[in-house]
């Protein structure tokens, strides 16, 4: 189902995110856990976008979701 609700990351939150997969895939040598880590962001957006109000306000104007894995 289409969410009417969009999401938009901040750069520090896309740097973090390329450096966490890179870090997993690369120096760990775990491609499974990092696409793991991947799929899970996927998800928790998934989940922000259908119901923004059960994540946590950032007081920035946005939501925020935390990401277990692996």
């Amino acid at each position: 189902m289409q969410s009417k609700y969009g999401f938009r990351f901040t750069p520090i939150a896309l740097r973090d995110i390329d450096e966490a997969l890179s870090y997993i895939a690369e120096t760990l040598a775990n491609v499974q856990a990092a696409e793991k880590l991947f799929h899970d962001i996927e998800k928790a957006i998934d989940t922000v976008c259908e119901f923004p109000f059960s994540s946590a306000d950032c007081k920035i104007g946005g939501r925020f979701s935390f990401v277990k894995s692996l």
